[in-house]
């Protein structure tokens, strides 16, 4: 039996992923090394250096419009509701429509810190 030279596949080739070994003739191995799809078993793979990581910033603190409507009676069990009655609420806040459930939750979170203390709003 003809001897086997063993590759790693860097990338994706036929049955073969990244990664996986298997043994061609010598020809054939060295076709897929200088193709750039594989290395010898024994070389090191390169992996790229990973990139940087940025800093989490931190969010701007929301604050309610100036022109809201203070007349909207904020449910106790608001924080449970389903997120189209939120949003509904943040939306008639507001008097413009939520973009999202994190934006109802972050106006009515608001709404409800200036309806408990209304002089700090």
């Amino acid at each position: 039996m003809a001897e086997k030279t063993i590759v790693r596949f860097t990338k994706s080739n036929g049955a073969y992923n990244a990664g996986d070994l298997a043994g061609y003739s010598p020809e054939r191995a060295k076709q897929l090394v200088d193709a750039g799809v594989a290395v010898y078993r024994d070389q090191p793979v390169a992996r790229p250096a990973p990139a940087p990581v940025e800093p989490a910033k931190d969010p701007e603190p929301f604050t309610l419009p100036e022109d809201i409507d203070t007349t909207v009676e904020l449910p106790a069990d608001w924080r449970e509701a389903h997120h189209s009655t939120r949003i509904g609420l943040a939306t008639r806040i507001i008097k413009d429509r939520a973009e999202s459930d994190d934006h109802a939750i972050q106006i009515l979170t608001a709404y409800a810190k200036l309806k408990e203390n209304p002089n700090e709003g």
